[in-house]
């Protein structure tokens, strides 16, 4: 009912669940929550378009997205639904917006993939770091994934997550040309 009824409460149920992804304990809430919130976002759309809604939700959740830069124990898993519900509000924006909402969706995960890319080989935990660069890579692939818009857009204009993929190329290019990233399984 939540998404067919006007007088539900969205707002106060993401406020809710932003909550429970904050909890810096591990536990089975914060998969329901970041469910939820995916489910939220599919369903509440019309509620969450709104661009003041829309980039409060981003700015919220930022900190979900870029789990390992705010220290969360958030698992990929969870951040990807995060990541996904958000791709389909973008995805639902008129193509004038959508490019510019999907580059903040990922602009965290770009600037953390673009640091690991840069970061001195051998300057702490290459496994590590390989491992980070992967999820940061699956999680900006998950929102191209979940930006489904009808058309090509705009006439005359690119589709909305070719921004995306613009960003994310150097990072693909020095991934592939990189000895010491052909070297881990995972990136």
């Amino acid at each position: 009912w939540f998404g067919s009824c006007s007088g539900a409460p969205v707002m106060g149920a993401l406020r809710l669940l932003l909550r429970a992804l904050a909890i810096p304990q591990p536990g089975a809430h914060i998969q329901h929550a970041a469910t939820a919130l995916r489910n939220v976002c599919a369903r509440c759309s019309r509620t969450l378009l709104d661009p003041t809604a829309l980039t409060g939700l981003m700015d919220a959740t930022e900190g979900v997205v870029n789990a390992p830069a705010s220290g969360s124990a958030l698992e990929l898993e969870d951040r990807q639904a995060v990541v996904e519900g958000l791709a389909r509000l973008v995805s639902l924006l008129p193509p004038a917006d959508a490019a510019p909402a999907a580059m903040k969706l990922v602009a965290p995960l770009l600037h953390s993939a673009r640091a690991l890319v840069a970061a001195e080989e051998g300057s702490g935990g290459a496994e590590a770091q390989a491992d980070t660069l992967a999820d940061e890579l699956h999680l900006i692939a998950s929102a191209v994934r979940f930006m489904e818009f009808a058309g090509d857009g705009a006439e005359g204009q690119p589709h909305p997550a070719v921004a995306v993929v613009e960003g994310v190329w150097p990072v693909l290019t020095a991934v592939a040309e990189g000895a010491r990233w052909r070297s881990h399984a995972g990136a």
